[in-house]
């Protein structure tokens, strides 16, 4: 007996929870539409990503994940919470995310925990898991698995947990619906 890719969806969203993911959804993989990549030529060309060189390296990997695993369908998308208690202040000059263990690390370990599941779920599961480490559009394909919006500030905006969210993805060769088709009223 086969898994479906509901019943995919529906496992990953119940193991993101478990793990502490503030949010899950998922995306069709595919090229940016030529807006957002023009958009983002132009931040680039404008020189608004400050010191960030590695901004404009391997964009073609950037605007089409589907290079980055052969065959891939799909992008599991999960927003990991931070803050601290309200009585403990954060030094001056650090962000409150690098605060404690190594996010990219934590992040990283939760995602394949899940990718293991997927595997014993359907043994063709071929999939990468990143966190703000390779060329990934990680808030737009967020935005995309009706995980929020991106505000002015270029954040995005979790309905549900604010600004203070990291994010994950899984680019894999199944074919899992997307949140839009799984959960529409999500979306609004």
């Amino acid at each position: 007996m086969s898994t479906t890719g509901a019943e995919i969806y529906s496992k990953v969203a119940q193991m993101a929870a478990e793990l502490g993911f503030a949010d899950f959804g998922c995306a069709r993989t595919g090229v940016l539409p030529s807006a957002v990549q023009q958009h983002y030529m132009e931040a680039l060309e404008q020189g608004r990503f400050a010191r960030m060189e590695y901004l404009g390296k391997n964009l073609e990997k950037r605007f089409n994940p589907s290079l980055l695993v052969e065959g891939a369908r799909s992008i599991l998308v999960f927003l990991a919470p931070y803050s601290l208690p309200d009585n403990i202040q954060a030094p001056v000059g650090i962000a409150q995310f690098a605060l404690g263990t190594d996010y990219h690390i934590v992040i990283k370990e939760k995602l394949f925990t899940i990718m293991k599941k997927i595997q014993e779920m359907d043994p063709s599961f071929q999939g990468r898991a990143f966190t703000d480490s390779a060329p990934v559009m990680e808030r737009y394909w967020a935005v995309e698995a009706g995980l929020g919006w991106i505000g002015k500030n270029n954040f995005l905006i979790s309905r549900q947990n604010g600004i203070k969210n990291l994010i994950g993805t899984v680019i894999c060769n199944l074919e899992i619906p997307a949140t839009a088709d799984i959960l529409p009223q999500k979306m609004l």
